[in-house]
């Protein structure tokens, strides 16, 4: 039996896996996905950095982001890259902490986990059950956490709550349109009706990132059989606003 059983192979659950293993402990990692690496591994290609380099510190820095550097033959943390390198030195990390890792392994239900008291004891993937001494959630739905009965929040909460000023709906983050010239006949949205700091049950969108090559044998892109311009006209009306020369002063390369 494992020490640590982690849910999530994501670059916070490849980090606790290897910082076990440094401090003499086991671990099971389960991914419910096919890839290891997260949305780091997965297409975002370009990680947000803070302005203060030394607030990004740790094994993320030294060993993720540095391996990643690693990869192009250079000497540091790297943070443009091809989502490849990144789940390369993901499981090159995986198998330096000598963790156990199984793709493809959801907890699909509160039935999958089980408990005596208020501790969890084993959870079930793929009618299969894992038993740990502890568990860490390291999934970005956090669905290890809801099973077991976790008290959670969805949405934002208000300013109020916590006392945070930045917390809750912040008017000031969102591009207002006007007039709607030309009208394209698709709706933008209402004006929203919350105040600034109120809660909301809204969620971060899920969005894809492209990754797109000049070399001969790329896919080609094929249009969509309902694709209709003028859906983006407005986008088109801000990016002129910004005076955006074109598509490729807004692409990042590696």
């Amino acid at each position: 039996m494992p020490d640590v059983l982690i849910y999530g192979a994501t670059p916070a659950g490849i980090m606790a896996a290897l910082r076990l293993s440094l401090r003499g402990y086991s671990a099971l990692v389960l991914e419910p996905t096919g890839h290891v690496g997260g949305i780091v591994a997965g297409g975002l290609v370009k990680t947000d950095t803070p302005d203060v380099p030394e607030a990004l510190a740790g094994l993320t820095r030294t060993r993720f982001f540095a391996g990643i550097g690693a990869e192009y033959g250079e000497d540091g943390p790297k943070y443009l890259f091809e989502p490849k390198a990144a789940e390369r030195v993901s499981w090159n990390l995986l198998h330096e902490a000598g963790a156990e890792v199984r793709t493809g392994q959801r907890i699909e239900s509160p039935a999958d986990v089980e408990r005596t008291a208020d501790r969890i004891t084993a959870v079930r993937t793929g009618g299969e059950w894992h038993r740990a001494r502890f568990f860490i959630d390291a999934s970005y739905e956090g669905d290890l956490m809801a099973h077991a009965g976790v008290p959670y929040t969805v949405g934002r909460e208000a300013a109020s709550q916590y006392d945070e000023p930045l917390a809750g709906f912040q008017p000031a983050r969102a591009y207002r349109r006007g007039p709607f010239a030309p009208n394209t006949g698709y709706p933008v949205g209402p004006v929203p009706l919350e105040a600034e700091g109120d809660a909301d049950g809204k969620t971060q969108a899920y969005n894809f990132r492209g990754v797109l090559t000049r070399e001969a044998d790329r896919l080609p892109f094929e249009r969509p059989h309902d694709y209709d311009p003028a859906r983006y006209g407005h986008l088109l009306q801000h990016l002129r606003e910004r005076a955006v020369a074109g598509l490729s002063s807004i692409v990042t390369r590696t």
